[in-house]
């Protein structure tokens, strides 16, 4: 048994073990990326490079074979050759890389939030690599993208077809909040629109989309409501002695500011809040 060591996305680094073969061979130079989809209408796409070091002849042909599995979906990965070089001691360095895409929708159910790839190779010169992992995000950037995800659901059967309509309305109306700078009317609109998910799961809604759809809308929700508000508000205070002051500020979502001060010796405080709506 050798000690490899691979390295995913660039930075992790994982400890694995490979089965030698009979004869002199070794895997090194690993690598294992998965590309994050920029929204999850997109599917991951799987990338391994890694060199086979080996004592078969470089006229010899050597080929690999791989898999990626995620959420109980496997793909073969098509591998490539890209160099072979003999060594000075006479081995035989192959490098390969090894790509491949997941299905469409392959992310369509699936909620925000981390996951990973699960990836094994093989040569032809009997070596084996993992299984090993990658990670990767799931993430829902803005409102439109929620309501194409609406959309593909119905086309693929999970939500009832006279259910489009109500659920992109009030998608549509959240989106017009936000280019009105309306924040938390978008998220009074978008917890409406999980209302009524809610309401329909197990009837016009499949109750595997159910949780999808309500993780896409409080994601959206909670990336809305970071964005804080814009309003002023100002306090002063007066006292008798310590010569000390305090200045305390709130600012909420409807722009409105309250500031409260408290002073002492003569001293003023100010307070300054920010909301915005």
């Amino acid at each position: 048994m050798m000690k490899q060591i691979l390295c995913l996305a660039g930075a992790a680094i994982l400890l694995f073990w490979l089965s030698a073969p009979a004869g002199h061979a070794a895997i090194t130079d690993q690598s294992l990326t998965v590309t994050t989809p920029l929204t999850e209408l997109q599917a991951p796409t799987v990338s391994v490079s890694f060199t086979s070091t080996t004592t078969v002849p470089a006229a010899q042909n050597v080929t690999a074979t791989g898999t990626a599995t995620f959420a109980g979906q496997a793909i073969t990965l098509t591998c490539t050759n890209t160099t072979t070089t003999t060594l000075m001691n006479g081995d035989v360095a192959r490098t390969f890389t090894c790509e491949g895409t997941f299905p469409e929708n392959t992310l369509l159910l699936a909620p925000p939030g981390n996951y990973s790839v699960s990836v094994r190779l093989q040569t032809s010169a009997g070596e084996t690599f993992g299984p090993v992992t990658a990670p990767f995000r799931v993430i829902i950037p803005d409102i439109p993208t929620l309501s194409q995800i609406v959309g593909e659901l119905v086309a693929d059967g999970f939500i009832a077809p006279q259910m489009q309509n109500p659920l992109t309305a009030k998608l549509d109306a959240a989106e017009a909040a936000v280019e009105r700078g309306q924040t938390k009317t978008a998220c009074n609109i978008l917890r409406a629109f999980m209302h009524q998910v809610v309401a329909q799961t197990g009837k016009k809604i499949d109750r595997r989309a159910a949780p999808k759809l309500n993780a896409d809308a409080t994601a959206l929700c909670n990336a809305l409501s970071g964005q804080g508000g814009n309003g002023h508000g100002h306090g002063h205070g007066h006292g008798n002695d310590n010569g000390g002051d305090n200045g305390n500020d709130n600012g909420n979502d409807d722009g409105n500011g309250n500031g409260n001060g408290n002073g002492n010796g003569g001293h003023h405080g100010h307070g300054h809040g920010h909301g915005e709506d």
